[in-house]
């Protein structure tokens, strides 16, 4: 099974585990796909043990049945691994869809193995893979889009940086966070060339730091001269 579908299915269930208002359609929305296919995803994860139906009563998608009464725990850890794939492919999108549908994931484990599995997830995925904290990663994010400026904490070196955030990218396994106002002479510094929209030429280039070298995201009152662009 390819990787991103795998993804989807297990996706799938956390959404109607944990979202009070899952149904077919906002499902087809999220992931992009028509309702054929979301039928027949369904009927792969009835094949895997996952059985669901629409409640008209309650106006929302209801899981019924679980593999063995719980998702094992093989399957979980093989999630885990194949989103560790993804990071090394350099799909951050892929990476954090992964990372969600496992935190959906985790209450439907046998309760002994919750504890170690959420401590494994923020091992394998966060630490080792990314090589961020959840709060520096969700930080960045939230700051990225409200376009604001912010002061980075770093681990070494200076003790801070004041920088404007234009996204959040994965190359060649490791993270950066890409800066209109990274200095070019700070020793931390990458340069890192983009495919042109139009010629598919990677023409543009933009500097970015590793966010393996952030300890902290500090958001500032000002906003970003992206923001007004």
């Amino acid at each position: 099974m390819q990787l991103t579908r795998l993804i989807r299915l297990m996706s799938i269930i956390s959404d109607i585990k944990l979202n009070p208002k899952s149904n077919p359609d906002s499902l087809c929305a999220r992931f992009a796909i028509s309702h054929r296919q979301f039928y027949k995803d369904r009927d792969t994860l009835m094949e895997l043990g996952f059985r669901f139906h629409f409640s008209r009563r309650r106006a929302r998608l209801i899981l019924d049945e679980e593999p063995g009464g719980a998702f094992k725990l093989e399957g979980f850890v093989a999630l885990m691994l194949a989103v560790q794939r993804a990071a090394q492919e350099d799909d951050l999108n892929l990476v954090l869809s992964g990372m969600n549908a496992l935190k959906g994931l985790l209450p439907l484990l046998p309760p002994p193995n919750i504890k170690a599995m959420t401590a494994a997830l923020n091992q394998a995925v966060l630490h080792n893979t990314l090589k961020c904290p959840q709060q520096v990663l969700d930080e960045a994010f939230a700051c990225i889009q409200d376009g604001r400026r912010v002061v980075v904490l770093l681990k070494k070196l200076e003790p801070q940086l004041m920088l404007d955030l234009e996204e959040l990218i994965l190359r060649e396994g490791v993270l950066y966070l890409v800066s209109p106002t990274m200095p070019v002479d700070h020793p931390l510094a990458t340069l890192l060339a983009f495919q042109d929209d139009h010629t598919k030429l990677f023409s543009r280039l933009r500097l970015g730091l590793a966010v393996e070298h952030i300890r902290k995201i500090v958001p500032t009152p000002f906003f970003s001269q992206r923001a007004f662009s």
